[in-house]
């Protein structure tokens, strides 16, 4: 439930004084969850992600909007990474973070 009061937060509203250009920073959504709900939130996610590359390149549209500048998503679930980023066509940073 907190995932979804974020997505639609992240939204914003219909009305012209809405905030563009939003940079969004999603931490970790499906930690303990099933794999029906990892799949609900990573295609939220990745509607997100079309949202940002509406930012750049207009010639494919998706996903309607244009209110994500730039999005980082912080995750340990393999699962989850495989979800959101293999329907991805454009290249994205993408970085392993490891301690030693």
């Amino acid at each position: 439930m907190a995932f979804l009061y974020y997505y639609h937060l992240a939204k914003g509203s219909l009305s012209s004084e809405a905030v563009k250009d939003k940079i969004v920073v999603i931490d970790d959504p499906v930690s303990s969850m099933d794999s029906g709900a990892l799949f609900i939130v990573s295609a939220l996610v990745g509607e997100m992600i079309e949202v940002c590359y509406n930012n750049t390149d207009y010639r494919s549209h998706k996903v309607d909007g244009d209110y994500i500048k730039q999005i980082f998503i912080l995750t340990h679930n393999v699962y989850f990474h495989k979800e959101i980023t293999h329907h991805q066509a454009k290249p994205e940073s993408t970085y392993r973070i490891r301690k030693l």
